[in-house]
């Protein structure tokens, strides 16, 4: 069971009452009624916390924003990793710099490391009625010296589906460290994956107090648990070397899915010119107690033009005349979708493209996900995601430094006895 201190509460609520000028929680997505399916939050140091609209477990027709961060997500990085140099931070030893909304749809926040020269520009983004959200981190050395072996970790401990018991998974094709619990009746899944242009190197899925310590040594196992427990999950990037003037940029995403024994998991949105053609891997998993065979639909929110192969797991073939794929209980196949941009089409057009799979036998059994194109103007670069959402200026604020009248208001706390 976890348990909160009446050390930490404590200083929770001095904090908390001080009311700093900016001290600020900035909040994307939220607003049911346009569409919202999840609320994210960043606070003043960068941790994260994620709701998502469901229905509330127990109670049939209630839904409303329900937490799936036990109590926040947050990132640690390694400068110097295994060396004598060696320097960690994470949110907490993060030194803000600006923490503004970025249009209507971002939380940009900016941090210094230290004397280091490093600098975190982290970028929060959800689209209206999508069941996921963009992760984006840009590492830059504005110092004078170059640090090698670096390494980035994100995660935390979870609360999937308003449950604090989840059973885990990763899935190689999309590189997904996931969740499910509670036989699927409320929610799919919970995952997170790195985008295409940079795929996590390493993950863990375990109990949370394990996550935490895995994340603090900088070093992920490559291991999730299959059983239900109290879950916490994390991925990892690593970098060779990072030399004065150059910036590290990793992109992620966390996504949910609809609930259901039959699951489809879209792979991460891509940039794209008009005229090119982009190729998908969708996973397609049984959670059902028997064999199914399955239709696939793959349909373009433009009608552009569209088809897909079928292979299974041992990278076998299948041919997908038919449009159908066999899946054995707890089974997966990857379906390898391809769509074609029109030749002249609008820079900043953005197309869904969604898989539909459907139980032949019982279609009442269906589910489907979708992943967005996002059209390029003329001249702009795909090289990596940093167009996938509008950016924008905003005034942050300085976080100022300690004040001795914030001492003596934590003097009594400070000394107090610890109890428990």
């Amino acid at each position: 069971m976890k348990r909160w201190s009446v050390l930490f509460l404590s200083l929770c609520l001095v904090f908390l009452s001080l009311g700093a000028a900016c001290a600020e929680t900035l909040t994307v997505g939220g607003n049911h009624d346009i569409g919202d399916q999840l609320r994210v939050s960043v606070d003043d140091f960068g941790n994260l916390y994620a709701d998502l609209w469901q229905e509330y477990p127990g109670v049939p027709g209630n839904s409303e924003f329900l937490q799936q961060y036990f109590s926040n997500f947050r990132s640690y990085l390694f400068l110097d990793y295994g060396t004598a140099s060696q320097d960690v931070y994470t949110n907490g030893s993060f030194q803000q710099e600006s923490h503004a909304l970025a249009g209507d749809d971002t939380v940009e926040s900016v941090f210094s490391l230290g004397e280091t020269g490093v600098e975190i520009t982290q970028k929060i983004s959800y689209e209206t009625g999508k069941l996921y959200y963009r992760k984006e981190w840009q590492v830059t050395n504005n110092g004078s010296r170059a640090y090698s072996n670096l390494r980035f970790l994100h995660g935390g401990d979870t609360y999937f589906s308003y449950y604090d018991s989840s059973e885990g998974h990763w899935d190689p094709t999309l590189r997904m460290v996931f969740l499910t619990n509670n036989a699927n009746q409320v929610a799919g899944i919970m995952g997170m994956y790195g985008a295409l242009s940079s795929p996590a190197d390493h993950y863990y899925e375990s109990g949370y107090s394990s996550n935490w310590s895995y994340m603090s040594s900088g070093q992920l196992p490559d291991t999730v648990l299959g059983t239900y427990h109290d879950a916490g999950y994390s991925l990892q990037w690593n970098h060779d070397s990072l030399e004065p003037g150059e910036t590290w940029t990793i992109v992620a995403f966390e996504k949910w899915t609809e609930a259901g024994d039959l699951q489809v998991f879209a792979p991460a949105d891509q940039e794209c010119q008009a005229g090119e053609t982009l190729y998908y891997d969708f996973v397609i998993q049984n959670y059902y107690s028997s064999n199914m065979e399955v239709s696939l639909d793959l349909v373009s929110e433009h009608d552009w033009d569209v088809s897909f192969d079928i292979y299974l797991p041992e990278g076998d073939f299948v041919s997908s005349a038919t449009g159908t794929a066999a899946l054995p209980v707890g089974g997966s196949l990857v379906v390898n979708a391809q769509v074609t941009v029109p030749a002249v089409v609008a820079g900043g057009t953005e197309d869904d493209l969604t898989l539909t799979a459907t139980a032949v036998a019982s279609p009442d059994i269906t589910n489907s996900d979708s992943v967005t194109s996002v059209v390029l103007a003329l001249g702009d670069d795909d090289d990596d995601d940093d167009g996938w959402y509008p950016e924008g200026k905003g005034s942050g604020c300085n976080m100022g430094l300690f004040s001795p009248g914030l001492l003596l208001l934590l003097a009594p706390i400070l000394f107090m006895k610890k109890n428990g």
